[in-house]
């Protein structure tokens, strides 16, 4: 058995991948972490009449909001997910999903 193969375990050649992604993901959520403030700085007293779709601000409300919000969901299960996935999690996704929460 080599390390590549070990059972229960992460593979080696699977580790860049990992590590591209936890970059992107918390260089996402630590990138735009002042966008929420943005956001909210807008408009601070009422909403306007229509406030469904604003053009004004639809980069900003539209793109780099959701994408803020990804980035900090995907910081904070990241530690779990992570600690499944070493200590040999299914390798099915969903499984691997409820392992990181403890299950």
């Amino acid at each position: 058995m080599t390390p590549e193969t070990l059972p229960g375990s992460l593979t080696l050649r699977r580790m860049p991948v990992l590590g591209l992604t936890i970059a992107i993901v918390v260089g996402t959520g630590l990138g735009l972490r002042g966008v929420l403030r943005s956001v909210a700085d807008l408009y601070p007293d009422a909403l306007p009449p229509q406030p469904f779709f604003v053009p004004a601000h639809a980069l900003l409300l539209y793109l780099a909001m959701p994408l803020a919000l990804l980035g900090a969901v995907g910081m904070l299960l990241a530690p779990g997910f992570l600690l499944a996935l070493v200590a040999g999690g299914s390798r099915r996704f969903g499984m691997l999903a409820a392992a990181s929460f403890g299950g």
